[in-house]
């Protein structure tokens, strides 16, 4: 069958299964068209599809029933998305979804106030809405993107020269490393361990 797993608020260890899964991550965007449920009820959890669009489940599971390698699978369950796209109208917020995706990841926006000032509408509508299609709160969104910016340069640049790639965002190391703590369970240099010593990987899903 098919399931949906929500966003997760902390990384987790990914394990590769000796089964086959095929795996669609959907964006904000994604979410917001085609799951009938709210994001953050799915926060760090799983729910069978038919629960969530019972419409779009019926034929996923048609398509997986139908034989063939996973190659032609995934061909089937686009063009499924696809015909569902075609068929459906565009929901009401897609467009303020698509803003506040762009916006979260401005590396100079920094509060809630200015967010709302550019979108035009108040702390409540911003609130509803993010967590609606991401998952969480703005400042919570806000948060996580800061780090996996510096995630990013980690995994390019030596831990060592954090200072010449430290987030304007965050006050100075300690700030950046208790972030790190609470999203990743671990100090930074315990995941640059893991990642270029044992090959485990730590994902946190946006």
């Amino acid at each position: 069958g098919s399931f949906v797993a929500g966003p997760d608020s902390a990384a987790r260890n990914v394990d590769a299964a000796e089964d086959h899964i095929l795996i669609i991550r959907l964006s904000a965007l994604g979410w917001t068209q085609f799951m009938h449920k709210n994001c953050s009820l799915l926060v760090d959890c799983s729910a069978p599809l038919e629960q969530i669009n019972s419409a779009l489940a019926a034929k996923f599971d048609e398509a997986a029933n139908n034989g063939g390698d996973a190659e032609t699978l995934r061909d089937r369950l686009d063009a499924i998305l696809l015909r569902h796209l075609a068929a459906k109208t565009w929901h009401r917020d897609l467009p303020l979804v698509s803003r506040i995706s762009g916006l979260i990841a401005h590396p100079d926006l920094n509060r809630i106030d200015d967010m709302c000032d550019l979108l035009d509408i108040d702390h409540a509508r911003l609130a509803r809405i993010c967590r609606r299609a991401f998952g969480f709160s703005p400042k919570f969104l806000m948060r996580r993107q800061r780090l996996q910016s510096m995630v990013a340069e980690l995994d390019r640049r030596a831990y060592a020269e954090w200072r010449q790639f430290l987030d304007p965002r965050y006050v100075d190391q300690s700030h950046f490393i208790r972030d790190f703590r609470d999203f990743y369970g671990m100090a930074p240099t315990h995941y640059l361990a893991h990642r270029n010593g044992t090959g485990d990987d730590y994902a946190l899903a946006a």
